[in-house]
């Protein structure tokens, strides 16, 4: 490819890579399959959030005055994008398709596909973190969304029960049977959070998932556990018909209660490979992700923390 530049480069590598980058986030990131993406526009996502009702509707006597007209009340929840990035070297590739050397182009290949995993690896940690780190700027991950303080999409929960997620505190006992029916008992119990009996699931590590099974085999007199296959290859537990699973990327020590239908993961661009240098060539490039994980009601959201490795 005699006269290849850095655009042209750039170019190809969008060509090339753009899929199997999007293939290589479904497999590392558990979450990632798990909410499914979509994508996005705009400066960010926003969204509605329907907190009150019309309070006038009651019953009344002949004689009573009409009570004063209410209204329904919205609040409106925005979340930017975030952005990430990772700074490739397209110096051998350049070379490579000017000179037109098959076996060094293969091999600066095997290198940008290397620098990609990791960028898929460190977008997944970010996936489950709380968006603060690097001075905010990362993924506004579970832990933003699932909490009962601070603030998510702009909103404070701070006297804002309805934008509060659900919270329990282990006390560095492990996860068994009976800590989660508690907890599905007060989460489900209260019907002004609006979960749905279908749709809503559990996910925790494999230690504390595994604590779980060993609770129930104990309480069952070691009877064989129940287990379900759920949607996209899922195995779960069944507590009291809710499934419990577990993730390889969840930290051991929190269990999470999530309304499936509220995720997903929003992409406003994907893979957009730029030169350092736009009119010159240039030695590197950078692979930029446009994105950020949505959940629309962290009310319908839970989790037990705190809990014991054994």
């Amino acid at each position: 490819m005699a006269g290849a530049n850095a655009e042209t480069v750039a170019e190809i590598i969008r060509e090339l890579w753009e899929q199997p980058f999007v293939e290589a986030l479904a497999r590392v990131s558990w979450l990632y399959r798990f909410f499914g993406a979509s994508g996005g526009a705009g400066d960010g996502l926003r969204w509605k959030v329907h907190y009150a009702g019309n309070s006038s509707s009651t019953s009344y006597g002949l004689d009573d005055t009409p009570p004063a007209a209410g209204h329904q009340a919205y609040e409106r929840a925005h979340l930017p994008w975030k952005r990430n990035w990772i700074t490739i070297s397209i110096d051998g590739l350049l070379a490579a398709m000017t000179q037109g050397e098959g076996g060094f182009l293969e091999a600066e290949s095997s290198e940008l596909s290397g620098a990609l995993r990791d960028f898929v690896v460190a977008l997944n940690t970010q996936f489950w973190g709380d968006g603060t780190g690097n001075d905010d700027k990362d993924i506004d991950g579970i832990e933003a969304a699932i909490s009962d303080s601070g603030s998510y999409a702009g909103i404070a929960r701070s006297g804002a029960t309805w934008w509060q997620s659900y919270e329990d505190d282990a006390s560095n006992d492990p996860l068994d049977v009976d800590m989660v029916k508690a907890h599905l008992d007060a989460l489900l119990g209260d019907s002004e959070r609006g979960i749905p009996q279908d749709g809503f699931v559990m996910v925790t590590s494999r230690t504390d998932w595994r604590n779980l099974g060993n609770s129930i085999e104990t309480a069952t007199g070691n009877r064989r556990l129940q287990t379900a296959k759920l949607e996209g290859g899922f195995t779960a537990i069944m507590v009291d018909e809710t499934p419990v699973l577990w993730a390889p990327d969840c930290a051991q020590g929190t269990c999470y209660g999530i309304t499936r239908e509220d995720w997903r993961y929003r992409v406003l661009q994907a893979f957009k490979v730029e030169p350092l240098g736009r009119t010159r060539d240039s030695n590197e490039a950078y692979v930029k992700h446009y994105s950020n994980l949505q959940c629309r009601s962290p009310k319908r959201q839970s989790k037990i923390i705190n809990l014991g490795a054994s």
